[in-house]
Protein backbone atom coordinates (compact mmCIF):
# COMPACT_ATOMS: atom_id res chain seq x y z
CA UNK A 1 0.00 0.00 0.00
CA UNK A 2 1.13 3.17 -0.95
CA UNK A 3 1.77 5.75 1.69
CA UNK A 4 1.59 9.65 0.18
CA UNK A 5 0.26 12.47 1.74
CA UNK A 6 -2.02 15.64 1.27
CA UNK A 7 -1.20 18.36 2.83
CA UNK A 8 -4.53 20.07 4.21
CA UNK A 9 -3.12 23.12 2.15
CA UNK A 10 -2.15 20.83 -1.02
CA UNK A 11 -6.18 19.44 -0.99
CA UNK A 12 -7.84 23.12 -0.70
CA UNK A 13 -5.76 24.83 -3.40
CA UNK A 14 -6.93 21.21 -5.54
CA UNK A 15 -10.02 22.29 -4.71
CA UNK A 16 -9.37 25.58 -5.90
CA UNK A 17 -8.25 24.63 -9.07
CA UNK A 18 -11.81 22.29 -10.31
CA UNK A 19 -12.70 25.52 -11.73
CA UNK A 20 -14.60 23.55 -14.93
CA UNK A 21 -17.34 21.02 -14.62
CA UNK A 22 -14.64 18.35 -16.04
CA UNK A 23 -12.12 18.68 -13.36
CA UNK A 24 -11.58 15.88 -11.33
CA UNK A 25 -8.10 16.58 -9.39
CA UNK A 26 -4.09 17.04 -10.15
CA UNK A 27 -1.69 14.84 -11.33
CA UNK A 28 1.75 14.61 -10.23
CA UNK A 29 4.15 12.67 -12.88
CA UNK A 30 8.12 12.49 -12.27
CA UNK A 31 9.88 13.11 -15.09
CA UNK A 32 13.58 12.68 -16.26
CA UNK A 33 15.05 16.05 -16.78
CA UNK A 34 17.31 18.99 -14.62
CA UNK A 35 20.38 18.75 -13.17
CA UNK A 36 20.07 15.62 -10.66
CA UNK A 37 18.05 13.62 -12.99
CA UNK A 38 14.26 13.60 -12.39
CA UNK A 39 11.65 16.68 -11.48
CA UNK A 40 8.32 16.96 -10.48
CA UNK A 41 5.33 18.29 -13.04
CA UNK A 42 1.93 18.77 -11.94
CA UNK A 43 -1.21 19.12 -14.33
CA UNK A 44 -4.86 19.33 -13.79
CA UNK A 45 -6.98 15.78 -14.39
CA UNK A 46 -10.50 15.54 -15.92
CA UNK A 47 -13.13 13.40 -17.26
CA UNK A 48 -12.12 13.53 -20.90
CA UNK A 49 -9.48 11.04 -20.37
CA UNK A 50 -6.53 12.34 -18.60
CA UNK A 51 -7.20 9.60 -15.98
CA UNK A 52 -5.57 6.08 -15.83
CA UNK A 53 -6.81 2.84 -14.98
CA UNK A 54 -3.56 2.10 -12.93
CA UNK A 55 -3.39 5.85 -10.99
CA UNK A 56 -2.74 5.43 -7.39
CA UNK A 57 -5.44 8.09 -6.36
CA UNK A 58 -5.00 9.89 -2.87
CA UNK A 59 -7.53 11.55 -1.86
CA UNK A 60 -8.01 14.39 1.21
CA UNK A 61 -10.82 16.86 2.37
CA UNK A 62 -12.47 15.69 -1.12
CA UNK A 63 -8.94 16.68 -3.47
CA UNK A 64 -7.39 13.77 -5.31
CA UNK A 65 -4.71 13.74 -6.79
CA UNK A 66 -3.74 11.43 -9.39
CA UNK A 67 -0.22 9.41 -9.63
CA UNK A 68 0.73 6.78 -11.97
CA UNK A 69 2.31 3.57 -10.79
CA UNK A 70 6.38 4.25 -12.27
CA UNK A 71 5.84 7.98 -10.36
CA UNK A 72 4.62 6.46 -7.82
CA UNK A 73 7.65 4.40 -6.49
CA UNK A 74 9.59 7.29 -6.45
CA UNK A 75 7.44 9.63 -3.94
CA UNK A 76 6.80 6.48 -1.74
CA UNK A 77 6.81 7.83 1.84
CA UNK A 78 6.38 11.79 0.72
CA UNK A 79 3.84 14.69 1.50
CA UNK A 80 2.75 17.18 -1.54
CA UNK A 81 2.24 20.28 -0.08
CA UNK A 82 1.09 23.79 -1.19
CA UNK A 83 3.23 26.88 0.10
CA UNK A 84 1.94 30.54 -0.79
CA UNK A 85 4.36 32.87 -0.04
CA UNK A 86 4.91 37.20 -1.24
CA UNK A 87 6.71 36.02 -4.20
CA UNK A 88 5.76 32.68 -5.03
CA UNK A 89 3.26 29.87 -4.84
CA UNK A 90 3.70 26.27 -5.60
CA UNK A 91 3.14 22.69 -4.72
CA UNK A 92 6.04 21.21 -3.20
CA UNK A 93 7.19 17.54 -2.51
CA UNK A 94 8.83 16.89 0.83
CA UNK A 95 10.22 13.17 -0.44
CA UNK A 96 12.47 11.82 2.34
CA UNK A 97 14.01 9.75 -0.19
CA UNK A 98 15.78 11.69 -2.65
CA UNK A 99 18.26 14.70 -2.61
CA UNK A 100 17.66 18.43 -4.69
CA UNK A 101 20.19 19.87 -6.74
CA UNK A 102 21.75 23.19 -5.78
CA UNK A 103 18.71 24.79 -8.14
CA UNK A 104 16.06 23.15 -5.85
CA UNK A 105 13.96 22.06 -8.87
CA UNK A 106 14.88 18.58 -9.02
CA UNK A 107 16.25 15.86 -7.45
CA UNK A 108 17.90 12.62 -7.67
Amino acid sequence: MMTIHLSDAAAKRINELMTDAYDIGIRISVKAGGCSGYQYEFSKVSLTGDAGQDDIIVEHNEAKLYIDKTSATLIEGSTIDFVKEILRQEFIVVNPNSSFCGCGKSFS
